[in-house]
């Protein structure tokens, strides 16, 4: 088990390094300027298709309902029917993230409503 920390970790932090190669040394900047444009194609369509593909951040609101009455929340004024998501639907979607589960990297079951309050 030691070890797969240790693989896990180096991966984690060679990610890390080609971000900030890429990001904040200005090497994007220098492949913008020097690489073929056919070279800057072919790397800007693997990115759209890797990030179109689906989504790697999801917001499921199951309530939209919720009794805090924060200052700052537009939740109260808001015009909307107020309820909860059928389990069925909340299922289907369930489901297709765990298809697609390697790309997603977070999912927030809260939006306007307080998921707790849910039946």
């Amino acid at each position: 088990m030691p070890n797969m920390f240790r693989i896990k970790n180096g991966l984690f932090r060679s990610k890390d390094r080609s971000f900030e190669l890429v990001h904040r040394s200005g090497w994007k900047q220098f492949l913008h300027r020097y690489a073929p444009k056919r070279l800057q194609n072919m790397l800007l369509k693997r990115h759209l298709r890797n990030t179109c593909s689906f989504p790697v951040s999801m917001s499921i609101e199951i309530t939209n309902i919720c009794n805090a009455r924060c200052w700052f929340c537009p939740q109260p004024l808001s015009k909307r029917q107020k309820g909860y998501m059928d389990f069925p639907l909340y299922s289907k979607i369930m489901d297709e993230i765990k298809a697609n589960g390697a790309k997603v990297k977070t999912i927030a079951l809260f939006m306007d409503g307080e998921p707790t309050l849910h039946r």
